[in-house]
């Protein structure tokens, strides 16, 4: 089955697709008139002759929708189609109970409704499935069998499956962690148009994670993912053409993928961008947009920005000189083992500027920060006759 989104204008083409069952129900959106003449006519023929197929049609075109005032009527349609043990039916039921959309709230219950789905071989009732045990929604969490589920709706070439098991693989942190496999999941759910999977793609072409490194192919998955706004993919786009990676440096291209995706909000993309304004690297020289946009990576809790905005108070640049902040900055990056910061910190201790003194806590940050491969703390620990 085909799992790949599609955004379709005309309602005989939804309908063809959607009565063929070679492309899944759940990939299928219609906008504007055209949705509200199709959601309207399928329900009105429910009502007449009671189609089971239409019936689904009408409650999946309303819960896709803002209008909370269908849910309640799409939900109960879902309950009596789920009676007829209709697999999508029930998926799309236990959705209901897992957003309270129409019903209640209860994760016990859309998880004994997806599982319901799953057994009658339901492929996306088999992902969300994986998924709950992964989280522990409605179940305990339980990582064997969250893989036991993908592994099923795999089968099926489920997108969430695929991507899901590529995730799992991929994480070191995992006992079974194999990045080759984690690389050919991730490929199968892009080939069924997961946005997220072109995006991990990009990422293992660039460290080399389970295939050669390949910065030029990695550039074109990261390009694909930003076609649909990824922020990760393009800032990492941004990233590329600043250091000239897999393609010629393009600074003033640098600049606008950043700007694109600080945009967005994402912290490594504003602080990039702030960095840019600091440097004066493809747009003028503004210490107080650099401030400005390094705040902001900051305040969503990104420990380099955390850092430099240390730097940026310290030394009163694009803001007011505060001692006492860059103090805080500085902390909070070290306690997130960034070595500089864990450096400058211990400066700060050894020498006694605008805190209390601690020769033996300066010497502790100084030789965290050497064994994270900051030279400059291994010098001072030098030039203190410490040992590193």
């Amino acid at each position: 089955m085909d799992y790949r989104s599609l955004t379709l204008t005309s309602s005989d083409e939804f309908l063809e697709l959607y009565s063929n069952k070679d492309h899944s129900l759940f990939s299928l959106h219609i906008e504007g008139e055209e949705k509200e003449t199709l959601k309207q006519e399928s329900l009105s023929l429910f009502n007449e002759t009671g189609d089971e197929k239409r019936g689904l049609l009408y409650a999946y075109l309303a819960l896709d929708g803002e209008n909370e005032d269908e849910y309640p009527q799409a939900a109960e349609i879902l309950e009596t189609l789920s009676q007829t043990n209709d697999s999508d039916a029930i998926y799309l039921l236990s959705e209901c109970t897992r957003e309270g959309k129409g019903v209640g709230r209860d994760s016990t219950e859309s998880f004994y409704l997806c599982k319901k789905a799953a057994l009658l071989g339901n492929a996306m009732a088999e992902a969300r499935l994986g998924v709950s045990y992964l989280r522990g929604y409605g179940v305990e969490k339980d990582v064997n069998e969250a893989i036991r589920c993908f592994e099923i709706a795999a089968e099926q070439e489920q997108p969430v499956a695929l991507y899901s098991l590529g995730v799992i693989f991929s994480d070191p942190g995992y006992k079974g962690y194999t990045p080759g496999l984690a690389f050919k999941y991730f490929a199968r759910a892009a080939g069924q148009g997961s946005k997220e999977a072109y995006c991990r793609l990009g990422r293992a072409y660039k460290y080399g994670e389970g295939v050669r490194q390949d910065y030029t192919e990695s550039y074109e998955w990261f390009l694909k993912a930003a076609e649909s706004g990824n922020a990760n993919a393009l800032d990492n786009l941004g990233l590329y053409n600043e250091r000239g990676l897999g393609r010629e440096k393009n600074i003033e291209l640098a600049v606008s993928y950043y700007r694109q995706a600080a945009d967005l909000k994402y912290p490594s993309a504003q602080r990039h961008l702030g960095l840019c304004y600091l440097e004066g690297k493809g747009v003028a020289k503004d210490p107080g947009k650099a401030f400005y946009y390094i705040k902001k990576a900051a305040d969503q809790n990104y420990p380099i920005a955390h850092y430099e905005l240390g730097i940026l108070y310290r030394d009163g640049i694009g803001t007011q000189r505060d001692e006492g902040m860059a103090f805080s900055c500085f902390l909070l990056a070290s306690n997130s083992n960034i070595a500089p910061a864990q450096y400058e910190l211990a400066k700060l201790y050894l020498y006694g500027e605008n805190v209390t003194h601690d020769h033996v806590k300066a010497i502790r940050l100084l030789k965290t920060a050497a064994s994270h491969g900051n030279e400059d703390a291994s010098d001072l620990l030098s030039d203190l006759g410490v040992e590193n």
